[in-house]
């Protein structure tokens, strides 16, 4: 029996040692003397603040040999650019990135990827990037990411908001347009 006292108080004292560990780290977080405030109910600015960050852009197809003759036909120019956009700040970001490659008037191909970062106690999810429409013309494209902030409990973290945000792009030769 007394081991079954030892196991009975040592889960005791360690569900304690949890819940002021808790109490104190959200305490910290809330700030001095302050009641739990409602969450948001818009996004702060930097949520949804926008920024372009646009790259010089990305290499073209080599030139044909001269040295072939002039009865070969002469490869087309393929042009290509590379855009990043960033939504967010510098404590919570998402940005979706573009490259994508034409010939004329034509769309060549198209990719893109999703990059976050964030400081504690904010959070970004990232949902994912995804082409809806590939035709000659143009590709359209939807980037989704989810930026909140959080609460750190003993059971787990928990968001107070969360926003979630879905950005369209229409990729043209030579252009991108951006819409929400």
């Amino acid at each position: 029996m007394p081991n079954l006292r030892f196991r009975v108080a040592r889960r005791g004292a360690l569900g304690l040692l949890s819940a002021v560990t808790g109490i104190a780290l959200a305490a910290g977080i809330s700030g001095p003397a302050s009641a739990v405030a409602p969450p948001p109910t818009t996004p702060p600015p930097a949520a949804v603040a926008f920024e372009t960050q646009t790259s010089i852009g990305a290499p073209t197809s080599p030139a044909a040999s001269s040295g072939l003759g002039t009865h070969f036909v002469t490869p087309a120019a393929l042009a290509g650019k590379r855009q990043t956009f960033t939504r967010g700040s510098s404590l919570a970001w998402s940005s979706d990135t573009f490259e994508w490659y034409w010939n004329g008037a034509a769309m060549s191909s198209s990719t893109a990827y999703q990059a976050d970062g964030y400081v504690f106690p904010n959070t970004v999810t990232l949902l994912g990037v995804k082409r809806t429409l590939a035709v000659a013309s143009e590709h359209l494209w939807h980037g989704t990411a989810s930026i909140g902030a959080g609460v750190v409990t003993p059971w787990g973290a928990v968001n107070v908001y969360t926003t979630t945000i879905t950005d369209n792009f229409t990729l043209k030769p030579g252009s991108l347009t951006h819409t929400n």
